[in-house]
């Protein structure tokens, strides 16, 4: 809704929702005010897929397919972000997010229809798709029968799909980066560290202390004073901890304190930590709710293919340090080859 709203037409998406809650087709009138409204670059599929709708029966289960193959929001975004331009000619991350979007088009529409062993026949027949969706997380959709145990597959694709997109984002910036910064997005993201396990945004902290050659909290926050930058000994404490997450109001400010020639490096590092700890919160509340029903009859099946990470994994730890590298060489060797959008279809993981 974002992006209608971006471009004045929130009000009129929302007259064409309530239509389609109704069944009905929206107006004419409706749907050339969406197209008139619509980039250029955009206006020419809405059109086609027009008068695709128009010779098929609005109440034939084809319709309702065509319809829900409208739902692409990020092939909408990018159309308009970048105008004038082929899905090819699109920066690396976005063309693989693209390709990721169009091949779950089919499996979308059939576990719309709760067709979720069709679905999950849709996703094997895919060579993209089979890279981003465990054996284990394809068997238990397979055996899906309520909406319910669905989000718990979901949720495992989801993981493996954001890591892959968070890996191609890197690897399409590497070659402006430092080898600094490389080093140390190995070590928050793949980083085998003593017990008890380092979280990302823990791994972030020690980048931190490290940059400032602190050996102590106590000397860090001291050294930061020394800089002009307040912190208290209890937050930092916090943070190394993992009781809370850095404040991105104080990383802003330590950032140019630690690593002053390349400030922004420091606020990347911080994005990443971020965004995987994020994952790793949501999947410990998913787990926090699973464990305690575990033993219960019928649960194993109920909630598949959890309480496992995906590819076997016995913790979120244990999965990031073993799939990041398998996706960072993943994309590593399609930029290399200068891959686009073709050949995404034909690659297969190795390992």
């Amino acid at each position: 809704m974002a992006v209608w709203e971006e471009l004045g037409l929130e009000s009129t998406m929302k007259s064409v929702e309530y239509h389609r809650k109704l069944g009905q087709n929206p107006p004419a009138s409706l749907e050339d005010r969406v197209i008139s409204s619509a980039p250029e670059s955009v206006r020419a599929v809405l059109v086609e897929l027009r008068e695709r709708l128009v010779e098929l029966d609005s109440g034939h289960v084809s319709y309702q397919r065509e319809l829900k193959k409208l739902n692409r929001p990020w092939a909408t975004s990018f159309a308009i972000r970048f105008a004038g331009k082929q899905p090819s000619d699109y920066p690396y991350p976005c063309q693989y997010l693209h390709a990721l979007e169009t091949a779950l088009v089919e499996p979308y529409c059939r576990i719309q229809s709760g067709e979720y062993e069709s679905a999950a026949h849709a996703i094997a027949s895919s060579e993209l798709l089979r890279t981003v969706v465990s054996s284990a997380a394809l068997d238990a959709l397979k055996h899906v029968r309520s909406q319910e145990h669905f989000i718990f597959v979901q949720w495992s694709i989801a993981l493996e799909i954001a890591l892959s997109l968070l890996a191609a984002s890197i690897v399409s910036s590497l070659s402006e980066r430092s080898s600094k910064f490389q080093t140390d997005l190995t070590y928050i993201l793949a980083h085998e560290g003593e017990l008890p396990e380092r979280t990302p945004l823990q791994a972030f902290c020690d980048v931190l202390m490290r940059d400032a050659c602190c050996a102590s909290q106590v000397a860090f926050v001291n050294h930061l004073m020394g800089k002009g930058v307040s912190v208290e000994l209890r937050t930092l404490q916090r943070w190394c901890a993992g009781d809370t997450s850095p404040d991105e109001t104080l990383v802003r400010l330590i950032a140019p304190v630690v690593r002053q020639s390349a400030p922004h490096e420091i606020l990347d590092l911080y994005d990443v930590a971020r965004y995987v700890g994020l994952l790793g919160h949501t999947s410990g509340l998913l787990l926090e709710q699973l464990l305690p029903v575990m033993d219960e009859p019928g649960a194993t099946e109920a909630v598949a293919p959890w309480p496992e990470f995906p590819f076997n994994c016995a913790s979120f730890g244990d999965w990031l340090h073993l799939r990041y590298p398998v996706w960072l060489a993943y994309h590593g060797d399609l930029v290399a080859s200068g891959a686009n959008l073709e050949d995404f279809a034909g690659r297969t993981l190795v390992g």
